[in-house]
């Protein structure tokens, strides 16, 4: 996988995430370094992406 994919698997993973804080009145500020963080902290080459869920 590239990097730009696990990119945008971290970005579809956030998505329930600022839904429910949305519903909750808070609009978080979630910006490329945290996206960067969990695209590196969540992806095993032997796994994939399985971990970033």
């Amino acid at each position: 996988m590239t990097r730009s994919e696990i990119r945008s698997i971290v970005e579809l993973q956030l998505e329930p995430v600022r839904w429910t804080a949305h519903g909750q009145g808070i609009d978080p500020a979630i910006d490329d370094s945290v996206v960067d963080h969990l695209a590196a902290a969540g992806f095993r080459p032997e796994f994939g992406a399985r971990e970033l869920r």
